[in-house]
């Protein structure tokens, strides 16, 4: 019988290598992916179990572990809230060298990068990536997959809506709310409010047209 620090995931490229590095630092034991083709590359020496569309997922893993090893936030949440797969273990990934306030709160299915830091009162939403060396500052509210790129900064009380992208070293002043599905580029500097599924790029943002 599998253990939960056994440990599947969905999807096999660059994002899946920063998941599986963060979950061998903790002590997980990778077994096996699911994704719509077997890879050529094959790094971490990983089992195909074929597409999880078409195998009994939750019958194959067992009471193991399962992450959604995927960038994109599209896809983690159509995994994540398909009925088919509701009951599997998706644990929290943090990283040894992540600074995670006990105060905040992070759900089901979220990686936490390499020396990223996640500040006091912060809630993190189900599926979203805090990205390597990223930051959530106190009072933060991200709803259910989010990614937080590499280097960006989200400063005190920032609300960023399900689904949204924060681009690399992307700085977002306090007390602004990133609306659902919006895209924020890299190096973007947001000083007001961005509406729901638009693009903002520059310092300060503006709306890409």
């Amino acid at each position: 019988m599998l253990a939960s620090k056994d440990l599947f995931i969905f999807g096999y490229s660059g994002h899946a290598y920063v998941v599986l590095d963060v979950s061998i630092s903790l002590g997980y034991n990778p077994l096996g992916y699911f994704n719509p083709d077997k890879e050529v590359s094959d790094p971490y020496q990983l089992k195909y179990f074929g597409f999880e569309r078409d195998v009994e997922v939750e019958k194959i893993v067992d009471k193991a572990s399962v992450f959604p090893a995927l960038g994109s936030n599209i896809i983690r949440k159509k995994i994540m809230t398909d009925p088919k797969f509701a009951n599997l273990n998706y644990p929290v990934l943090a990283s040894p060298s992540a600074v995670v306030s006990k105060f905040s709160h992070i759900a089901e299915g979220v990686l936490v990068g390499v020396s990223a830091i996640v500040q006091s009162k912060a809630q993190i939403g189900r599926g979203s990536i805090i990205n390597t060396g990223a930051i959530v500052e106190h009072e933060c509210h991200l709803s259910d997959f989010v990614h937080v790129a590499p280097g960006a900064v989200l400063s005190g009380n920032v609300k960023v809506g399900e689904g949204a992208f924060i681009g690399a070293n992307a700085t977002i002043k306090e007390g602004i709310t990133i609306g659902k599905g919006a895209v924020i580029g890299a190096g973007t500097v947001v000083i007001r409010d961005v509406p729901a599924a638009e693009t903002w790029v520059g310092n300060p943002a503006k709306k890409l047209i």
